[in-house]
């Protein structure tokens, strides 16, 4: 029994029986070769293989043109397989790096947001005010007196006010100032002198207000 070869303009495919070859749709324009062909042939153009086609007759190609091969055939090789599958793979990957990195992308912005609430709720406890030693007269007055503040947090502060009390021997209070410290950087720790009273023995101090952009104060 004879048979068949066809060529998709990429890769030859074969061999084939005629019933073979109506299962695989052949079409006419399709290269074809058998034993006894000099060269391959346009399917259409081999007697025997007529019967398989439709009875209407093939269009008229000149055969000293060489038809490229069509669309259906080059969706048949096995290059463009391949292609096809690389693209989908492609697309699949992407997909899934797109779906991780924005999932990790988000997740930092939740944590980073968590994390922020926590040190408002608790910002006695990363913003905190100290002094240095100090100077004072047993009849009133301190001198020699610094204010610190530190800041333990991964955020700017742009505004700390801390409220400085005097108190008189009886421990009322006699006056009070506000310290004023602006932009404090991350985990750095600000010193103010503050000036000097002819009032006062003792001093006590707390954080009066916090302004920071990025911690939303």
């Amino acid at each position: 029994m004879k048979k068949y070869y066809t060529h998709d303009g990429v890769q030859q495919h074969g061999p084939f029986s005629i019933p073979e070859l109506q299962v695989l749709n052949l079409r006419p324009e399709s290269y074809i070769w058998h034993e006894g062909l000099s060269d391959w042939q346009l399917a259409g153009s081999v007697e025997e293989l007529k019967a398989i086609f439709n009875s209407h007759p093939p269009p008229f190609r000149n055969s000293s043109v060489q038809s490229p091969p069509s669309l259906e055939t080059l969706k048949q090789s096995s290059a463009y397989r391949s292609g096809k599958r690389a693209g989908k793979l492609l697309i699949i990957i992407s997909a899934i790096l797109l779906l991780t990195w924005g999932g990790r992308y988000i997740y930092a912005r939740v944590e980073e947001q968590q994390m922020k609430n926590h040190i408002k709720k608790n910002i006695s406890q990363y913003v905190q005010a100290g002094n240095s030693a100090y100077k004072y007269s047993l009849l009133g007055g301190i001198s020699g007196l610094k204010m610190t503040l530190s800041n333990n947090t991964q955020y700017v502060l742009e505004e700390v006010k801390v409220r400085l009390d005097y108190h008189k021997p009886d421990g009322t209070i006699w006056d009070h100032k506000i310290i004023v410290f602006t932009y404090v950087a991350p985990f750095e720790e600000a010193v103010l002198p503050v000036e000097d009273t002819n009032r006062g023995v003792k001093i006590s101090y707390q954080i009066h207000s916090v302004k920071s952009v990025e911690l939303g104060l």
